[in-house]
């Protein structure tokens, strides 16, 4: 082979070495976001024992987080519910954005535990919004107890 031709190949060879380290960060950096705030929404408990749930949601009025990217999530627990007794529960995590777009996080299970469930997005802007907790406890598909709380939300 000529000295130009491999001069050529090797320029190239260092050119495209040089993209890669420039695009692969870039695109690295742009997959991770940090949420403007992480807020707490609340507590969802089910009672397999006594068939019976309850919900404990934010109670200062509207919720208000910056708009933006956000993280909201509600803790929850089942308990008095073994493998195989046919007792479960179901718990759902519901935020829509400043335009109405919505974003659910769901555990449906048929064993005692705890869970935290969470749902991160950007807001679409500032504007009203709302957040709806969700939990019911079964026993062998028919539903014992169930409650809704739904919540004012405000991105500012």
């Amino acid at each position: 082979m000529k000295p130009k031709f491999l001069s050529g190949i090797g320029a190239l060879f260092v050119a495209l070495l040089l993209v890669g380290a420039v695009i692969v960060p870039t695109v690295s950096a742009e997959s991770t976001v940090t949420p403007l705030a992480t807020e707490d929404l609340g507590d969802m408990h089910a009672d397999g024992e006594t068939d019976s749930v309850w919900i404990s949601g934010v109670d200062t009025g509207s919720v208000q987080v910056p708009a933006g990217w956000n993280t909201f999530t509600v803790n929850c627990q089942n308990e008095n519910d073994g493998l195989g007794d046919g007792q479960g529960a179901y718990f759902e995590l519901t935020v829509w954005d400043a335009r109405g777009g919505k974003y659910t996080d769901v555990w449906d299970t048929s064993v005692a535990g705890s869970k935290t469930l969470s749902v991160s997005f950007d807001s679409q802007g500032t504007g009203d919004a709302q957040y709806e907790l969700y939990c019911q406890t079964d026993w062998m598909g028919t539903i014992k107890d169930e409650a809704k709380y739904t919540g004012d939300l405000d991105f500012i």
